[in-house]
């Protein structure tokens, strides 16, 4: 049945008026010409036109097609249904009517389509997975009545268990019922189980450092049963609790005494003796320690930085010692600290997880890193290509005038039975295998680089070639076997002929062995290889070696020697070797640093005398940005400084243990010197009245900002990372003067540290460290509300279903489908307006393209009548204008001709009274 509706009736009004203007002056258009009579008709309809269409007319008719949307709940809570679902679904789209449509939506915290509408009847399974952290009906009905279509009738059917711990299903009632929206659902039905979860864990949001305070551990059980609850702070355990667990709420207290600084994480773990759920027996908070900053040591030999640690005592600067194998493993654990001093330690030393976090610590969290030298240190120590030169103000390789030549290393390894001997975890051949390709990842590729083998014979196993497919080399060096005897001489003497015909500058030999030879006569080989500037570095490796000709050869050799029973150090071995060989990093000299640049930490440390000497050093070579304060007197980098994004990096490339620093030590101004350099790094930019507060909504953290500062121009920027090191970052939005807002994605439970900075004209002016953690979702909790669905069908007059028949039982009511026809009235209207400007401007005839043929032909001839009349009235006006233009044209000459003789009759008047007067003079 066809119904008419009107937006805004009142306007109708206005018609009756249009037709009685039109009935009022209908004898004064009849009395006038055609073409102005039809001008008025057609502006009387437009007008007309346009008032219909500011009406606002629909016309609505009842439509017979259904629109079916299938909401699947695949929240964790309810997510082990997903193949019951996928058999539900399947089976009802299966049987769906003819000319009824079909849709799959699937829904946890957030909502996806995992099929859009359409008529197919063919549905295996589902294929999407929302975020599963929670139940949001709400957000899914939402989605469901965007995705209906206008004109048909609307089918939901939900499938979950109702346990909504997000948004509110309430609040979508009113719009199902607007729509007219058919709901059906299909319950899942849990099973209560036994179960006990830690509800909130509760700390002070800041302590001071030493202050004992309490933590609160709230626990949820639906059954009576005993329980032990572990406290950790960080990675250290805090207490241990046997407790009786109570249906309900239960609340135990732990008192702790913070002895470390910065924000301290804190965990729960209960194990209760009865539980289902093991994912919600955790639960992890933090707490901010306010107190004096504190600097690790990090010494790379004992006894390293104890010069420093008598600086640091004198200083009062709180500190922590470690060794390079105890090293904090975690951002959070690093930001425990304000800056970490780095004592002559070898790269190697380190753990993985710090040398991946030094770069968040010091960039994002604004720590300082103050890096000493030594023999293990710098480009000996192998920070070549790792986070401690990304972040140091120098490079490892020496650049510019001081790069190093083309350089050939030849590689000689012992392959004889005695190799298979080792440490019971991995052979000698092995340990050798792994320093040959930690020197290759050492070289250049513009190095070459030959492996020769050896037993009582010998094998190229590389042979000599730039290393620039590395990992061919490397596949080529792991193919080395166990073979025979042992017999030395000549696999060197193959190593050199081989290596003398390359055209490197710089040609070093590495020969490794566990063995002896019993050939004495190597005085000519080596005397002709200093001839040709080839040197010699000896590894010996266990008791069985001949130590006494392996030292003398590298002697002989002007190179190295190493013994070692600790087969790790090999590889090390082998990596300082390419650097050593081109006696261009290691500087075992006397000399005075020079001042290159009048830093602030030289203040109070420079005197008239200048400064000490020093007796070695590091070479590296300063990065762009970096500032160089103090120089060798060969231009290297002694003392260098940079900012590394929030933080702060120095790089000291002599010693502190008084090796190469002995005049240093009982200087006066050394003290000074030192603090200056510690008291650099520990300046920053952390804003003293910002704040910034985290809350976790859903799995985003909401990090809002407040600035002391009130800028139009300033921008803040979030930094969040991971347990794992991962980071994201994002802009927050000034939503007022000096508060900022944002959401961040956080991917997976755990705790996140975060830095906001604040930054004008791309200057950092202020930062605030803090925190997030993301709990275990909220589906591991208790389900309070469980009237959800009952009250969803109560309202909305639904039903509960059991099977796919049920869903088509009933009759949806019918949808009205709906046509406005305001757009084709204005658009009749624009027309009437075009040629309505058409006929009066450019003379359009519409009846000579829509009239009949023989009125038009009458029409004519009654126009060329017209035509001929008012042809004949201008020839005869044309004819008296002419005559009287005539006339007038007599008229002027007559007049100019009688002027003309009074001219001269004027002047033969004027000329006889001239000669008159003449002779009369005369």
């Amino acid at each position: 049945m066809m119904q008419v509706s009107i937006g805004r009736p009142y306007l109708l009004v206005l018609i009756p008026l249009i037709i009685i203007g039109v009935i009022l002056s209908s004898r004064w258009l009849f009395q006038k010409k055609d073409k102005k009579r039809n001008v008025l008709i057609i502006r009387s309809v437009l007008i007309f036109l346009i008032v219909l269409a500011l009406c606002g007319i629909n016309f609505r008719w009842d439509t017979k097609g259904t629109t079916n949307l299938f909401i699947v709940d695949l929240s964790s809570s309810a997510s082990n249904y997903r193949g019951e679902a996928d058999r539900f679904i399947s089976e009802a789209i299966n049987t769906i009517p003819i000319g009824e449509t079909a849709g799959v939506l699937v829904f946890g915290e957030n909502v996806l389509v995992d099929r859009f509408i359409n008529e197919s009847r063919a549905y295996n399974q589902i294929t999407t997975t929302p975020i599963q952290r929670s139940t949001n009906i709400q957000n899914a009905l939402t989605s469901a009545l965007a995705l209906f279509p206008e004109d048909r009738a609307k089918r939901i059917i939900l499938i979950s268990d109702g346990e909504e711990n997000e948004g509110d299903t309430r609040r979508i009632i009113p719009s199902l019922m607007e729509q007219n929206v058919e709901i059906n659902v299909l319950k899942i039905d849990h099973q209560e189980q036994q179960e006990v979860y830690i509800d909130d864990l509760r700390v002070p949001d800041r302590i001071h450092y030493g202050e004992t305070f309490n933590i609160v551990v709230e626990v949820k059980s639906n059954v009576e049963t005993q329980g032990q609850i572990t406290l950790y702070s960080g990675r250290t355990k805090k207490g241990v609790s046997t407790v009786d667990i109570q249906k309900g709420d239960n609340r135990f207290v732990f008192q702790d005494t913070q002895l470390e600084t910065g924000i301290q994480t804190y965990k729960a773990v209960i194990e209760p003796l009865i539980d289902t759920e093991l994912r919600n027996n955790e639960y992890t908070t933090y707490t901010n320690v306010q107190t004096q900053p504190k600097l690790l040591l990090v010494e790379g030999e004992p006894g390293e930085g104890e010069v420093l640690e008598e600086i640091l005592k004198a200083s009062n600067i709180e500190y922590v010692k470690r060794s390079p194998f105890a090293v904090p493993r975690t951002l959070n654990e690093l930001t425990e600290y304000k800056s970490i001093i780095l004592a002559n330690v070898n790269a190697n030393d380190l753990s993985d997880s710090f040398l991946s976090n030094i770069k968040p610590y010091v960039n994002d969290y604004a720590g300082g890193l103050i890096v000493t030298g030594g023999e293990n240190a710098f480009a000996l120590g192998d920070y070549k290509d790792t986070p401690l030169e990304e972040v140091l103000p120098v490079y490892m390789d020496l650049k510019g005038k001081k790069e190093i030549p083309e350089m050939a290393i030849v590689m000689i390894i012992d392959q004889s039975g005695s190799m298979s001997d080792g440490n019971g975890f991995i052979n000698n051949l092995d340990m050798a295998k792994e320093a040959a390709i930690e020197a290759l990842n050492t070289i250049r590729d513009t190095d070459s680089i030959g492996i020769l083998a050896f037993d009582h014979t010998y094998q190229w196993i590389v042979d000599i070639q730039q290393a620039n497919n590395k990992d061919a080399i490397n596949r080529k060096i792991n193919s080395i076997d166990i073979q025979g005897g042992t017999s030395i001489f000549p696999a060197l003497k193959e190593g050199y002929e081989q290596i003398n015909k390359t055209n490197a500058q710089i040609k070093h030999i590495i020969l490794l062995t566990d063995g002896q030879d019993g050939f004495v006569a190597y005085d000519d080989l080596l005397e002709e290889m200093n001839n040709n500037n080839i040197t010699l570095s000896t590894v010996s490796i266990g008791f069985g070696a001949d130590t006494f000709l392996l030292n003398r050869l590298s002697n002989m050799g002007n190179g190295r020697y190493y013994h070692t029973d600790l087969n790790t150090d090999i590889p090390r071995i082998f990596a300082q070797e390419v650097y050593l060989s081109s006696r261009q990093y290691l500087h075992n000299r006397a000399f005075f640093p020079r001042i290159r640049y009048n830093h602030p930490i030289l203040n109070r440390v420079v005197t008239n005398r200048g400064l000490p000497s020093l007796l070695g050093y590091i070479a590296s070579s300063p990065k762009e940005n970096a500032t160089v304060i103090l120089d060798s007197d060969e231009e290297d980098p002694i003392l260098a400084v940079w900012q590394y994004g929030l933080g702060r990096t120095v790089a000291w490339n002599s010693d502190i243990s008084g090796a190469w620093s002995a005049q240093y030590t009982p200087w006066e101004n050394n003290i000074t010197l030192w603090q200056n350099i510690i008291n650099w790094t520990l300046e920053n930019y952390e804003s003293s009245s910002s704040n910034a507060t985290v809350s976790i909504e859903g799995n985003k953290a909401k990090i809002s900002y407040v600035s002391e500062h009130i800028d139009p121009n300033i921008r803040v920027s979030a930094v969040s990372t991971s347990e794992e090191g991962q980071q994201k970052e994002i802009q927050l939005s000034n939503i007022k003067p000096g508060e900022y807002e944002g959401m961040i994605n956080l991917d997976d439970i755990g705790y996140y540290s975060m830095n906001i900075r604040e930054t004008l004209n791309d200057n950092v002016i202020g930062y605030v460290n803090t925190a997030a953690v993301m709990q275990y979702p909220l589906e591991y909790k208790f389900f309070e509300n469980k009237q959800v669905l009952e009250m969803l069908v109560n309202e909305t007059n639904g039903r509960f279903i059991e099977n796919p028949q049920e869903i088509f039982e009933g009759n949806v009511q019918a949808v009205k489908a709906m046509i406005d026809i305001t757009n084709f009235l204005l658009v009749l209207a624009l027309l009437l307006f075009v040629y309505d400007i058409g006929n009066r401007r450019l003379n359009i005839d519409i009846r000579k393209y829509f009239g009949s043929k023989k009125k038009l032909n009458q029409e004519s001839i009654k126009d060329e009548t017209i035509n001929d009349g008012n042809s004949e009235t201008i020839k005869v006006e044309e004819k008296e204008k002419n005559i009287t233009k005539k006339k007038s044209l007599k008229t002027k000459e007559k007049v100019k001709k009688v002027k003309k003789e009074e001219n001269k009759n004027q002047a033969v008047s004027t000329t006889s009274a001239l000669l008159q007067k003449k002779k009369d003079r005369l």
